[in-house]
């Protein structure tokens, strides 16, 4: 049996509508050689310095040949029905790396000490 696999999209733009994602998605489906796609990760604006909070989601191939079902799970899931995508809520990539509150700044307490000039 073959492996799954999901491609991964990071998005640099300024706003991404529901609609857009539902379009997009639902045009690439239905060609007949993503069917090798499970899933595609999606996320905007995914930085070091932006992923306790950066929008992420896997969105699910309905017409994959083999679905995918691993660890990206944990995070929030979209799947196409009938022309709309149903959302499923998940971990923030904050929550799966566990990064702290704040990312990336720190705690008051773990600030550098001021310098002695």
């Amino acid at each position: 049996m073959g492996s799954t696999s999901v491609l991964a999209i990071n998005l640099m733009a300024d706003s991404l509508e529901e609609s857009d994602i539902v379009e997009a998605l639902t045009g690439v489906w239905g060609h007949q050689r993503v069917k090798q796609v499970s899933a595609v990760l999606l996320a905007s604006w995914l930085m070091p310095i932006s992923a306790a909070h950066a929008a992420i989601g896997l969105f699910h191939n309905p017409n994959a040949e083999r679905p995918y079902s691993g660890v990206l799970t944990t995070l929030p899931q979209g799947f196409t029905e009938e022309g709309k995508i149903r959302m499923v809520t998940g971990r923030s990539l904050g929550d799966v790396f566990g990064l702290p509150e704040g990312w990336p700044q720190r705690s008051d307490d773990e600030r550098m000490p001021a310098s002695r000039a």
